[in-house]
């Protein structure tokens, strides 16, 4: 199983347009065969600061779906609501 935890800082006043565009990556990649979780959450102190956490049962199957259509238009219209980098971190389950 792989974990993914991917950091969005958005520009405030984008910030209802990045929570759409969070809001439908969420719904089409649960669709996804190999999606075993993905979650979307909003940072109590700073608003601004948007994560998601996804389980991906291989990592065949999150290549796969850093290739589908909603990610990618995802990713082009997301980085132009930025306002600083993303933190996209990996993780493999060990237990």
């Amino acid at each position: 199983m792989v974990k993914i935890i991917a950091q969005f800082f958005i520009k405030e006043d984008r910030l209802d347009e990045a929570i759409s565009l969070g809001k439908e990556l969420l719904i089409e990649s649960k669709k996804e065969d190999g999606c075993l979780n993905f979650e979307f959450y909003q940072d109590e102190q700073n608003k601004t600061h948007l994560i998601f956490i996804e389980e991906w049962n291989s990592e065949l199957d999150l290549m796969h779906h850093f290739v589908t259509p909603h990610f990618t238009n995802f990713v082009i219209k997301i980085d132009k609501l930025k306002s600083k980098e993303r933190i996209i971190e990996s993780f493999t389950k060990i237990i």
